[in-house]
């Protein structure tokens, strides 16, 4: 019984010791004793709070749980600095951000949107331009978009260079937000852009198949066919949902003339019937030629272009 009861002190001391021997302590500038990271930053002393990451990196290991307590650690850490260092918004605050996103380096998109969300809404137009460039492949998708969106409402010459030349270098018919900023200035070079890229658009289509009874003769001619024909059909779908997206930016913005021209841009489908087994009816589906005419023409009546 004593034997138990030594052991079990023994192992209760080992614990103890482990315990005290992975808590992390670090010590601020002032003096002040800091035993998380969170109160690091809840006292605004970073320089303590990467302290702090640095012990808790260095005793990691390959410990799987304590890599990602330290993953959720620097993830905070960096959040709180960088809104402390935005509040404040002075050139020295900016470079040390500047330095935060270069010292993580690669895959830190997620980090520079969220900066450039708090540059806009504190008006930082320099800094928003700066944050841009921290892409690592250019610019972004929805950020490339907000980016146009605030640079038009900055009238200038410098930023409408910039603008045409982001649009020219990363245009794309699935940014809504580009597409709308260009249908909505409402001018003719701009609607024939988008119209030049749905054009390009066309050169994906699929092979078209032969229209009207086709006897494919085999297995292997069957497959082949239904393949060529379902192909056709998808790529046909997915470029005239581009034309219908298109049109309704062009409608919402009173753009008369890129919805014409879009409306006039729809491809009729194939309607597939298998009648017997080798044999496929292959007729013309312009159902979608037929809604988009309508949709144009239902905008005319009801003055949507005024």
């Amino acid at each position: 019984m004593k034997r138990i009861k030594y052991l079990s002190f023994c192992c209760l001391a080992v614990f103890l010791l482990t315990a005290c021997s992975n808590k992390i302590t670090v010590k601020g500038a002032d003096g002040t004793e800091y035993e998380s990271y969170q109160e690091c930053c809840a006292a605004q002393d970073f320089q303590a709070a990467h302290q702090f990451l640095a012990k808790m990196e260095n005793g990691m290991g390959k410990d799987y749980d304590k890599n990602k307590e330290y993953e959720v650690a620097r993830e905070y850490v960096f959040k709180q600095e960088a809104l402390y260092l935005m509040s404040i918004g002075d050139e020295t605050a900016q470079k040390r951000i500047l330095y935060l996103l270069k010292e993580e380096g690669a895959g830190n998109e997620a980090h520079i949107g969220m900066l450039i969300d708090l540059a806009i809404e504190n008006d930082e137009e320099n800094f928003v331009k700066t944050l841009m460039k921290q892409f690592q492949e250019g610019y972004k998708g929805e950020y490339l978009t907000k980016f146009v969106d605030y640079l038009a409402t900055k009238p200038s010459e410098e930023n409408k260079e910039l603008i045409d030349r982001i649009i020219s270098e990363s245009f794309s018919l699935s940014n809504n937000g580009l597409v709308n900023y260009l249908a909505s200035s409402n001018d003719k070079k701009s609607a024939d852009f988008i119209v030049g890229k749905l054009t390009e658009e066309i050169g994906r289509i699929e092979k078209k198949p032969k229209m009207g009874k086709v006897n494919t003769g085999s297995n292997d001619g069957r497959s082949d066919f239904e393949r060529e024909c379902k192909n056709y059909r998808y790529s046909v779908e997915r470029f005239n949902e581009k034309c219908q997206n298109i049109l309704g930016i062009a409608i919402k913005n009173r753009n008369q003339y890129l919805a014409q021209r879009v409306t006039s841009m729809f491809k009729p489908n194939i309607h597939i019937e298998n009648p017997s087994y080798w044999v496929f009816l292959i007729t013309a589906d312009n159902e979608d030629v037929v809604a988009a005419k309508n949709t144009l023409n239902e905008a005319i009546r009801s003055g949507a272009f005024k």
